[in-house]
């Protein structure tokens, strides 16, 4: 689908909401491997749900993990775009090993070089990084699709496979399409 701004699923964990994404025409999906993170997934869980997704860039989200556990969980899943927050200890190094990085920031005066992209939780930081860089806005609350780059929209948890209500999605996907 052509739309005038990025659509990024971020932390999905389950079949139905990576099928959701990919319906919609989503143009990321990421999946978390923070273990202390509520949407965590297990690597050979996300392997089994990105065989089934065609389309979309597929993005392993980090938290602080050493570079080793990055680099593991991206050779093992063929995933060469990372998403860590902008002030990860091993920047440099991940630059260096020529991963797409996007950048999660949070009321950063500095932007370091390197990141292809950035995710803010506010729309003050926001405007700030859409300065210098395509940025996406980590909620929908705020989101404006006709004037921004790019929303960020959490995946969540399912009880039992097939049973994820997708209505709130269907909602703002619906009232984005005028715009598309």
């Amino acid at each position: 689908m052509n739309r005038s701004f990025v659509l990024k699923f971020s932390g999905i964990s389950n079949l139905s909401d990576a099928r959701f994404a990919a319906g919609a025409w989503a143009d990321i999906v990421g999946f978390n491997f923070n273990p202390s993170h509520p949407q965590y997934i297990e690597p050979q869980q996300a392997k089994a749900i990105i065989s089934w997704l065609m389309g979309p860039t597929i993005v392993a989200e980090f938290d602080h993990q050493p570079i080793s556990w990055i680099q593991d969980i991206c050779s093992e899943l063929g995933i060469n775009t990372i998403q860590i927050p902008y002030n990860h200890q091993d920047l440099d190094a991940l630059k260096n090993l020529n991963y797409q990085l996007i950048g999660v920031f949070d009321q950063s005066d500095t932007i370091p070089d390197g990141f292809e992209m950035a995710i803010c939780q506010n729309i003050s930081d926001y405007s700030k990084l859409q300065e210098h860089l395509n940025t996406l806005l980590n909620t929908t609350e705020h989101f404006e699709p006709e004037s921004m780059d790019g929303v960020c929209i959490h995946g969540e948890r399912e009880d039992k496979p097939g049973t994820r209500n997708h209505e709130a999605w269907n909602t703002l996907i619906e009232a984005w399409e005028p715009l598309q």
